[in-house]
């Protein structure tokens, strides 16, 4: 499932900005105690974190 999700993530480089702001919208609903949607809206902001966020991904998907 890494796998997946990284590849989406390489392919998504241009629109990866709109899922961060999907991700900030929908924080105040469904966003838990960590605010785990607004994080994860801060590091598809980022292209070094979702770069290092497919590295990582890559990587758990190998050990498995």
């Amino acid at each position: 499932m890494g796998g997946l999700v990284a590849a989406f993530l390489e392919a998504g480089g241009p629109i990866l900005p709109l899922g961060a702001q999907a991700a900030y919208l929908i924080s105040p609903f469904m966003d838990g105690p960590s605010g785990t949607w607004n994080e994860f809206g801060k590091i598809l902001e980022d292209p070094d974190a979702v770069s290092e966020l497919i590295v990582m991904l890559r990587k758990k998907e190998e050990t498995q």
